[in-house]
C-alpha cells in the first residue's frame, strides 16, 4: 500500500495536530491529493490546503531512506507546497505520526520528523 493510500484511509473529519482537519481526497494542478482545513486565526473561514499524491510519496521516501524529514528537505524539494508555508510541512509531519510511522523531535530552532522501525 502507498503511504498515498494510507493517508487517504484516513478518516474525514480526523484532526491531525496543531489543530488541522482532514477534508478529504481533491485534486491539485492535476493531480489528487489530500485535501485539509486549517482554522483562521482571526476567526474568518477556515483555509483549504492540498498535499499531492506526489508530494507524499516523495516525503515518505525522504523519511524512509534518510530516517528523518526536515523542513530544510521539505523547503528545496517540495517548493509548490513550501509557498503556502509552514502547515504543509507540519500537515504532512503530524499525518506520518499518526499513521505510526515518524516520530516528532522538537529541536532549539524547528521540529523535524524521524522514522519509527
Amino acid at each position: 500500500m502507498t503511504i498515498f493510500q494510507q493517508v487517504l484511509a484516513i478518516p474525514k473529519g480526523t484532526k491531525i495536530e496543531p489543530n488541522y482537519t482532514i477534508k478529504g481526497l481533491g485534486q491539485s494542478r492535476g493531480e489528487r491529493a489530500l485535501v485539509y482545513f486549517v482554522p483562521s486565526k482571526t476567526g474568518a473561514r477556515d483555509s483549504q490546503k492540498r498535499v499531492r499524491e506526489s508530494e507524499w510519496e516523495l516525503s515518505y521516501q525522504a523519511l524512509s531512506k534518510g530516517s528523518h524529514f526536515t523542513r530544510q528537505w521539505f523547503d528545496t524539494n517540495l517548493r509548490d507546497a513550501a509557498k503556502d508555508g509552514t502547515c504543509s510541512f507540519r500537515f504532512i509531519g503530524e499525518t506520518l505520526v499518526l499513521l505510526g510511522l515518524a516520530a516528532r523531535v522538537d529541536g532549539s530552532h524547528d521540529s523535524y520528523y524521524v522514522s519509527v522501525p
